[in-house]
């Protein structure tokens, strides 16, 4: 495996200097007694006052440690490694792992913004999703990878069913416009970083908190709950009941079991007693849902148009036909 930093030698008008690169920091190091380059015959300290050649720009003389490194060696020597102390205790290759998979699933899957730059909060949460990963943003199978020493026997991910327990724990099937009414932003930021935690407060009032986090979740999944390869499918079955849930048992696994929990969930909602007090009934649902676990890929606003009427018309079908009884009791 190739070490972290790199060390370069290149000549410039007859002199040898050493580039060495670690942790983005470029380090200019001379030899001593080697000549800069420009031709005034000096010993490289530009004129400031007569030193070891540190010509102002930072970088240590040949030789001397440099916060913390250790010493250089002479020219044709063996190169050290940095010291770890130089790392803060995190090995670079935490982050070379990190992001060796994310370019991984970005070459099969594509950027998710695009050509969007992200912003800076998007940055900051990258760099911590490193050593914390979030169950926000990540794909199904990471989700259930993090959760397996908490709860080894769960089949399900954990922010997914107690999210959904939540909302109707706090009586979201009596609540109006439940899934369609946000819930206030920074009491679902807030708790947003307590799943993130494992955790659920106890002082949750508002059903509408819980049912916007738990529609963000399916919203930022890596992946989108039914999968690209299957996005032509739905939409090409959008009316027909038999050849929908054919492709909801052709899902892989835990995307089959997940849209399933999700189904029988959004069943509850549809039971005329609760429709009566919601105002959302199966339309309504699969309306707010849809975008929720397809995704269509084109930039044509045409195209994107016309498919959404199909997938809402496809997540209809689901929660009217789908048979979802075998997932009574699982977790």
């Amino acid at each position: 495996m190739r070490p972290p930093w790199k060390l370069q030698s290149s000549t410039f008008g007859g002199s040898s200097k050493v580039l060495v690169r670690f942790e983005e920091d470029l380090v200019l190091l001379k030899p001593p007694g080697s000549r800069d380059g420009d031709g005034d015959g000096d010993d490289g300290d530009d004129g400031d006052d007569g030193d070891d050649g540190d010509d102002g720009d930072g970088a240590a003389p040949w030789g001397e440690d440099r916060e913390g490194t250790g010493p250089l060696p002479a020219p044709g020597g063996d190169i050290p490694p940095p010291s770890v102390s130089s790392l803060a205790g995190v090995a670079i290759s935490t982050y070379a792992k990190y992001c060796y998979n994310k370019l991984q699933k970005a070459a099969l899957t594509g950027a998710k913004k695009g050509l969007k730059k992200p912003n800076i909060e998007e940055i900051r949460h990258a760099k911590n999703a490193v050593f914390s990963p979030s169950m926000f943003g990540s794909s199904l199978q990471d989700i259930v990878a993090m959760q397996k020493e908490r709860y080894p026997e769960r089949q399900l991910p954990w922010v997914q069913t107690r999210l959904s327990e939540e909302v109707l724990a706090l009586n979201g099937d009596q609540t109006e416009g439940i899934f369609r009414v946000p819930g206030d932003i920074d009491e679902v930021n807030a708790l947003k970083l307590q799943v993130d935690q494992w955790k659920i407060p106890t002082g949750l009032e508002d059903p509408h908190v819980p049912a916007s986090l738990l529609k963000l979740w399916y919203r930022e999944l890596e992946e989108p709950l039914i999968p690209h390869d299957f996005y032509e499918r739905c939409i090409s079955h959008y009316e027909n009941a038999e050849a929908a849930v054919a492709v909801v048992h052709a899902l892989p696994r835990i995307n089959r079991m997940v849209l399933c929990y999700l189904i029988r969930f959004l069943q509850v909602f549809v039971q005329p007693a609760n429709v009566a007090v919601t105002k959302m009934d199966v339309n309504n649902l699969a309306m707010v849902m849809a975008p929720n676990c397809l995704r269509c890929r084109s930039d044509d606003p045409r195209v994107i148009f016309e498919n959404t009427r199909k997938e809402m018309s496809f997540i209809r079908v689901l929660i009217q036909h789908l048979d979802t009884s075998f997932m009574e009791g699982v977790l």
